[in-house]
């Protein structure tokens, strides 16, 4: 008998692929490994990756076994690829074009990414009257919660409202814009993935002069002494010109001058008789037109200051107490203050100070004493009604001789308690002439 045999080799394309994890989650910038399996190929398939039309190389951990195999790709996923779809090719390289693909679609969690543009109803520049829409960009997974607007003015007129009526909403429409709308605007969105903010975008909205926020208004003079006003505007654009006029008959006289620096224009005012008290009024002009309201100034004969009001004690030792008032209306001039302090009952003149602040330190003081304490203002027309009230100084266990302080001790106190007090005054002042920023 014959015997032939016959090795039959069979080449066998791949029964299943598969990737996993299969959802593709992960965060943007953080490593994500998938792994592809694929079997029942003969000889064991190679395994291939990629996006879209593009191979990927970034491969490791290849494992062939009887007719499986595996291979592990490793990515750094960015935002713009949230949404790619990755394949998984598993090809018997003695069947070429006979493959199984499995596939993942990557889902890249990252913070909003946002940014800001303007949305005008008209080619030429903004201006009063004019309506436009900013609108908030934002691109993010998961989805954010409600933008949050927040806008940094840059004029001392204060807006109608703290918040607009769009707020949560990424686009803000902004109806016939004011002067107080001009400013820096910006634009912030949440999600469980961080905070996203926008770039800021500069409004500028051309508009006539309006009153500077804050400037002083009312004069006290006597007849024949000169007063510097100054009369200062907002404007957009800021090259502007002035023109003063006033309440009563006399519209030109000599006795008046004013000299204009950019936004400022400056009067030189002389009344010289009770015609010429009253209110002086500044308008400025620019391109945008006329100022709608003058600045109004009152010039008037100033009058004897009232009496300080408010009065406490604070800061009460043993030996030592701070005398805090508040001052009363200047009448009209500069004014300033004057203490007195005596141990109720004693012969002794006590002690006496004047400031410019109405603030007194005084300190070397015998415990457990009262003292009749006095303060008024005076200007150059007159001096105030005088404020008076008692305090004691806290008892003491300790025994021992006691002096006033010197006048000069005290003044020295007086006055560094007047220039800490004069810089919070003059620090809240500055920050209430800065732009502020604060939330729609």
């Amino acid at each position: 008998f014959l015997v032939a045999s016959v090795q039959l080799d069979l080449f066998l394309r791949p029964l299943d692929v598969r990737i996993s994890p299969a959802d593709g989650t992960c965060r943007e910038g953080t490593v994500l490994q998938l792994v592809c399996r694929t079997w029942g190929s003969r000889p064991p398939a190679e395994i291939t990756w990629w996006m879209k039309s593009f191979r990927l190389y970034n491969v490791s951990g290849h494992r062939f076994e009887m007719d499986a195999s595996s291979s592990t790709l490793s990515l750094v996923p960015m935002a713009s690829e949230h949404g790619k779809v990755i394949v998984c090719r598993a090809e018997n390289p003695k069947l070429p074009g006979v493959s199984m693909t499995d596939s993942v679609m990557l889902n890249v969690t990252f913070p909003p990414k946002v940014s800001l543009t303007l949305k005008t109803y008209s080619s030429s520049s903004l201006s009063e009257g004019d309506t436009i829409a900013l609108i908030c960009n934002v691109v993010s997974n998961p989805a954010v919660g409600p933008v949050l607007w927040s806008f940094v003015q840059e004029t001392s007129v204060a807006p109608p409202h703290r918040r607009f009526p769009q707020e949560g909403s990424q686009t803000l429409v902004l109806e016939r814009l004011q002067s107080w709308h001009k400013g820096s605007y910006r634009c912030r969105a949440t999600n469980s993935e961080g905070v996203g903010e926008s770039n800021s975008l500069w409004l500028a909205v051309r508009h006539r002069p309006i009153c500077k926020a804050r400037q002083q208004v009312s004069y006290g003079a006597y007849l024949g002494e000169t007063l510097s006003i100054r009369c200062e505007v907002e404007a957009e654009p800021a090259t502007v010109s002035f023109h003063w006029g006033f309440s009563n008959t006399v519209m030109q006289h000599s006795n008046v001058s004013f000299i204009n620096r950019g936004l400022k224009s400056v009067a030189t005012y002389t009344p010289t008789d009770d015609i010429h008290l009253g209110s002086l009024f500044c308008w400025a002009n620019n391109s945008a037109g006329e100022q709608h309201v003058p600045c109004t100034f009152t010039v008037f004969k100033p009058v004897a200051p009232n009496r300080p009001k408010n009065c406490q004690v604070l800061n009460r030792t043993h030996s030592s107490f701070l005398l805090s008032c508040e001052a009363g209306y200047d009448g009209g001039a500069p004014q300033r203050f004057y203490f007195r302090a005596k141990i109720k009952g004693s012969g002794d003149d006590g002690l006496s100070l004047s400031s410019p602040l109405p603030i007194f330190n005084l300190s070397g003081l015998p415990s457990g004493s009262t003292f009749q304490v006095s303060v008024f203002s005076r200007n150059k027309i007159g001096k105030s009604y005088v404020v008076t009230l008692e305090t004691t100084t806290l008892k003491s266990k300790r025994k021992g001789s006691w002096t006033w302080k010197s006048n000069r001790n005290l003044l020295i106190s007086s006055v560094l308690v007047m220039v800490f007090a004069i810089l919070t005054l003059a620090g809240a002042a500055l920050f209430r002439h800065r732009s502020r920023p604060f939330l729609l």
